[in-house]
């Protein structure tokens, strides 16, 4: 039998967006994830996930 619980977390983001031309938005954002804990079994873990990521948008 597979006991698992999982908690709450939180995801923290910080991004900076430029406008390239009138109606076009290019950015990169940096991500961190960080549920608080996995606990499995009777043990209890913590994972953390930090990424990259480039965002385009058009705005009309």
């Amino acid at each position: 039998m597979n006991n698992r619980e999982k908690g709450l977390g939180y995801v923290l983001g910080a991004g900076a967006r430029c406008l390239v031309s009138d109606h076009i938005t290019l950015g990169v954002e940096y991500n961190i994830t960080q549920p608080t804990f996995e606990q499995e079994n009777g043990h209890e873990y913590s994972r953390r996930s930090k990424t990259w990521f480039v965002t385009a948008g058009y705005k009309f």
